[in-house]
């Protein structure tokens, strides 16, 4: 399955991702849900703010980390052996952008 756009996302599932950890398969499952929010057709760049406005859920600091984790490389949370790569998501002056690397992820999920 290729992923073009936020609304080849709808259906895709990333439990049992690559990424080994459900608080990073949530928080970029959260991500989708906002850029698909945001814009159906195109791959648009999101803020923190962004983020906290449109989950439908109580955004914690927590989700900040992994956010960071994924642009930055690093442990998406405190309290796993979890390590993340960076390149997932690249970062501009407080904007972020779903990289190739973060949509090969979510294609294999989908396949």
């Amino acid at each position: 399955m290729k992923i073009q756009k936020p609304s080849d996302t709808q259906n895709v599932s990333l439990v049992g991702s690559s990424f080994q950890n459900s608080e990073t398969e949530t928080v970029v499952s959260n991500i989708l849900f906002v850029l698909r929010k945001m814009d159906q057709q195109r791959w648009v760049p999101f803020s923190w703010d962004d983020y906290k406005k449109h989950c439908i859920h109580s955004v914690s600091e927590a989700e900040r980390g992994v956010i960071f984790a994924l642009t930055n490389g690093g442990q998406p949370v405190a309290n796993t052996t979890a390590h993340l790569d960076s390149g997932y998501l690249s970062e501009n002056g407080g904007n972020y952008l779903v990289t190739q690397k973060l949509l090969d992820v979510i294609e294999a999920c989908g396949s």
